[in-house]
């Protein structure tokens, strides 16, 4: 697993309080992991300290799994998969 998609998935369970093992790229952020409005914004604060980026609204809100949040982060920090 690469270091930023481990570091995303430490932030993602630390917001939900869930063991980081059970944080999986196939997780909806909604249905699985649970995470409501204010958590989702937690999230996007907690990893643009955390990488050091800008998140914008709308990148946040469309990503619907923690697969897609990794994307996002790698995108933004100008990563290739």
């Amino acid at each position: 697993m690469d270091t930023i998609a481990a570091a995303v998935r430490k932030v993602i369970a630390e917001v939900v309080a869930f063991d980081i093992a059970s944080v999986m790229d196939d997780n909806t952020l909604v249905d699985d992991l649970e995470l409501d409005s204010i958590e989702l914004v937690e999230l996007a604060q907690d990893l643009e300290e955390e990488f050091d980026i800008i998140i914008p609204d709308s990148a946040i809100t469309a990503a619907m799994t923690v697969g897609q949040v990794v994307d996002v982060v790698k995108n933004l920090k100008g990563v290739t998969s």
